[in-house]
């Protein structure tokens, strides 16, 4: 069995974002303990005896939250290490839907698109 974890990027309900974004991976269920291990190395590395930190890229990138105060330079570090500790997994498959938002798709009906058209994928 795989898991497929999906997250969104954009707001489906404005209209001031012309797309909606559903993207995620795909990992053998196998093979999450050792991404995970491979995802606390790399906290462990940049922050030592600290308690978990979450990884999102737009907050690394933006500097969100706990990211204000990490320089850029670490911040940049730390992506490429994630993106390395999930691209070292030979089961781990990426998925992603853009819905181009008209005055017919918004909303539910964008979200319930960017799922169908995912998991199609996902199951093929």
């Amino acid at each position: 069995m795989h898991l497929l974890y999906l997250d969104e990027s954009g707001n489906e309900n404005d209209p001031v974002d012309r797309y909606f974004v559903l993207a995620g991976l795909a990992v053998f269920e196998r093979q999450t303990y050792f991404l995970s291990q491979r995802l606390d190395d790399v906290q462990r590395k940049h922050f030592p005896n600290h308690p978990p930190i979450p990884f999102h890229a737009s907050w690394i990138r933006s500097g969100k939250s706990f990211w204000r105060n990490v320089p850029v330079e670490k911040r940049d570090a730390v992506l490429n290490d994630v993106v390395k500790a999930i691209g070292f997994s030979t089961s781990v498959r990426f998925y992603a839907a853009a819905i181009e938002k008209s005055d017919t798709i918004y909303g539910y009906a964008a979200v319930e698109r960017a799922t169908e058209d995912v998991c199609q994928r996902f199951d093929t």
